[in-house]
């Protein structure tokens, strides 16, 4: 990393991007844009959640969605709600910067002035790219990497600061390489953003799975009498939880597969993320986020107002609000839990699933999970049937 007195001011860096720019930064320019800022004022404390945080921020508060220019970017940096989540003397330098940049903005500074912060620009450039890969400091780095390279090294080091983050002992792990084999040909951030959505859906889903397997093992079930076929609780009474799911009518599963693909397609529609100022995970957008029902009334000018056919009263997502008090802090501690609890019980849910298939094979759950004869693999049987 470059030393303190050879960097590029934090002023001149806003100057910088504002000229190679032309004004104005998709979303990846925004995140490189943020780290070297917090590079070259000396702060080694950005996490990868508040990042994510303040691309948002800035985005949702840009006139164009693909673009936020450098005065909306300065703007949205100056918004008090970042002074809760740095610390004091980061927060300090960053206003100086963004002071400094709407001074010279006003003064029009001179060509010379413009020409210093480039060649400044390429020096910090490798500083900043060492700090967004997770590296430790190293005197000897002298040659700045390619564009293509920098971009690469800002994905993979915010994952590998993600992963510190949420496991210290154990770190970044993938011993596959899943987060640089370059999906579908779109690119490393875009595999990355695909990895994060998938683990975090799993996570959601194996939660879920894992309170819905004790809730089936120990009969518990609704008040209220069937209204298939089935005169009553009694066919599902002493069955595994997974038996539970061949015992139900062919009608119920069809119900259940059904939501569960109206969930997935709305999640992944883009107009729907548009019209809540949201990306795709695969584009920028948030890991893990679910657009809310709300689509009756369009948002800040967005969109044609479509959605819903009839008022949902909850959302998927914290349905009660919960978080919307939340500051930025405490909501990328709670994602960090979420993810690391998703962890655990896709670790639970197996464990009960091969408990069950074989008897004693998780020796803590020996004698708490009743057996299950069927197969617990036949999706992927050559006779499977859906029914």
């Amino acid at each position: 990393m470059t030393s303190r007195q050879d960097a590029i001011t934090p002023g001149a860096l806003f100057e910088r991007a504002d000229l190679d720019h032309n004004g104005a930064l998709d979303r990846s320019e925004v995140t490189k844009l943020l780290v070297k800022l917090f590079d070259a004022v000396g702060w080694t404390g950005l996490h990868a959640s508040l990042l994510q945080s303040m691309i948002t921020f800035m985005m949702d508060k840009a006139q164009d969605d693909d673009k936020v220019s450098m005065p909306e970017f300065v703007n949205a940096l100056a918004n008090p709600k970042w002074k809760k989540v740095l610390p004091p003397g980061v927060w300090d330098q960053v206003q100086a910067a963004v002071e400094s940049f709407r001074v010279s903005r006003e003064e029009d500074k001179s060509t010379c002035a413009m020409v210093q912060a480039r060649s400044l620009f390429d020096v910090a450039d490798v500083g900043a790219s060492s700090f967004s890969a997770g590296l430790a400091p190293q005197a000897g780095l002298v040659a700045r990497p390619a564009a293509a390279s920098s971009i690469k090294m800002d994905a993979v080091g915010d994952l590998k600061v993600l992963a510190k983050e949420l496991n210290p002992v154990v770190g970044y792990y993938d011993p596959l390489n899943l987060a640089v084999l370059n999906f579908w040909g779109q690119g490393d951030a875009a595999t990355i953003g695909f990895l994060r959505h998938a683990e975090i859906k799993h996570g959601r889903v194996a939660m879920a799975a894992f309170v819905g397997y004790i809730v089936h093992e120990n009969g518990i079930h609704w008040p209220w009498a069937l209204t298939t076929s089935l005169p009553d609780y009694s066919s599902f009474e002493g069955l595994s939880a997974p038996a539970v799911w061949d015992a139900i009518p062919w009608q119920s599963k069809l119900q259940i597969i059904l939501f569960v693909g109206f969930l997935e397609a709305w999640s992944e529609t883009s107009f729907v993320l548009k019209n809540e100022g949201q990306a795709h995970y695969m584009r920028g957008g948030k890991p893990g986020y679910f657009p809310t029902f709300d689509l009756g009334e369009p948002k800040d000018g967005r969109g044609l107002g479509w959605g819903i056919a009839h008022p949902v009263p909850y959302n998927l997502f914290d349905p009660f609000k919960l978080s919307s008090n939340m500051s930025e802090a405490e909501k990328a501690k709670k994602l960090l839990i979420e993810v690391n609890n998703g962890r655990l019980a896709q670790l639970g849910i197996m464990a009960f699933v091969s408990e069950a298939k074989v008897p004693g094979s998780v020796p803590a759950l020996a004698g708490l999970v009743k057996p299950y004869a069927g197969e617990v693999m036949a999706p992927f049987a050559p006779e499977f049937h859906m029914f």
